[in-house]
Parts: C-alpha cells; sequence; structure tokens
C-alpha cells in the first residue's frame, strides 16, 4: 500500500514539473468534511448503512492559468477514515418471529481522491467544476472477534469510482508569491452513492 502511494505521489510531481511554467501555482490542502453514503445491500443477506460521519483530510494541489480567468486545477486527497455501519445477515437457527440481528461493524477506508476541476475566477468570488476520480486502496474490518461476521470483498467490488466535484472559493492574497483560498465544495461519489460535502483551506506558492 505504501508503495502504491508512493509511486502515485511521484507521478503526480513528475507531471507538475513537466508542464510548470509561469503562472501556475502549487499548495497543500486541508479539508475537512462530511462524509454519507446511501443504503445498499452487499449481497442477498447483508444491508449496510453507513453513518454519517466528519473527516480531516490533507492534500497537494496544483492550479494552471490558460486564460485571464480560466484555470486547471489538480488535487491529489489522501482519505483515510473509518466507517462505521450496521449490517442485517439473518441468524443460523433463529427462534419464531427474529427476522433479523444487528450488529455494528467498523471499516478502516483507505482511499485516494483525484478532482480535475475547470476553474472560473472572478474578482469576489471563484467557481469549480469537474470530475474526480477514487481508488479504493484497502478496507480493513477493525472490530474482529471469533463471533464476528467477517466482511468479504463482496463488500467493496469495486476499486475505481468516478465521481463529480462543485467548489465555491475565495483567493486571498496574504504576501508577495503566497495566497491562502478558503472554499466549500460538494463532491457525490457515484459507485457507492457516496457524498463528500465540506470545507477546504489551500495555501498556495505562485509562480
Amino acid at each position: 500500500m505504501k508503495a502504491f502511494i508512493i509511486v502515485v505521489i511521484s507521478l503526480f510531481l513528475v507531471t507538475l514539473n513537466g508542464i510548470c511554467q509561469s503562472k501556475n501555482k502549487v499548495g497543500i490542502v486541508f479539508n475537512l468534511e462530511n462524509i454519507a453514503a446511501g443504503m445498499k445491500y452487499v449481497n442477498s443477506q447483508i444491508q449496510k448503512i453507513p453513518k454519517s460521519r466528519i473527516c480531516f483530510t490533507p492534500g497537494i494541489s496544483y492550479e494552471r492559468k490558460i486564460t485571464v480567468k480560466s484555470n486547471i486545477e489538480l488535487e491529489l486527497r489522501f482519505k483515510q477514515n473509518q466507517e462505521s455501519y450496521f449490517v442485517f445477515p439473518p441468524r443460523e437457527n433463529q427462534p419464531f418471529g427474529a427476522n433479523f440481528y444487528t450488529q455494528n461493524y467498523i471499516t478502516q477506508e483507505t482511499v485516494i481522491n483525484l478532482p480535475i476541476c475547470y476553474k472560473f475566477n472572478s474578482k469576489f468570488i471563484n467557481f469549480s467544476v469537474g470530475p474526480t476520480i477514487e481508488y479504493l486502496i484497502e478496507a480493513k474490518q477493525l472490530n474482529v472477534n471469533p463471533y464476528s461476521f467477517i466482511l468479504g470483498k463482496e463488500a467493496y467490488p469495486k476499486k475505481w469510482s468516478i465521481g463529480f466535484i462543485g467548489k465555491i472559493s475565495k483567493t486571498i492574497n496574504v504576501y508577495k508569491s503566497f495566497s491562502v483560498e478558503p472554499s466549500f465544495f460538494y463532491n457525490p461519489i457515484l459507485s457507492y452513492s457516496k457524498n463528500y460535502l465540506g470545507i477546504a483551506l489551500l495555501m498556495n506558492y505562485n509562480f
């Protein structure tokens, strides 16, 4: 897993180095987001009901100016959070009238999220919109004991997910080549009916 993360970040930085000229911005971004997902059936026996949760997500950013008011914006976000949800597997030899029972499971998800946005700049506010690509590196079940139902690969059948992001931001020049950019964003992930909603603070170096 660590090797994969290093390779992805290396490729990202090499790409930036190859296209960097003037009118570029590189930075680090800190996201505070609420993650919510819809109810789904893992298989014919298990129902998954995720809980909404708030997570902190760091990342790196690159922005290239293409016209006076238009930019291309790339981000690479690393997400590692714990998802708590309920499943309802049927119990063997269950008594009459007991159709299901509830257990709480916790899995730790590790994903890389890559938004690719067109950004429109104005004097007062900026608008960004574009697709996102998300890759699930690992989903690890944490609360395992002899009585636990072990979630298999069917709980996460897709490694790659496609989504969409919309963002509103404001650029604030701090000192010479440095700027900060607070923003509000919404990022639904289609493959898992998952939604990210949050605020972010981007710290940029302009060159």
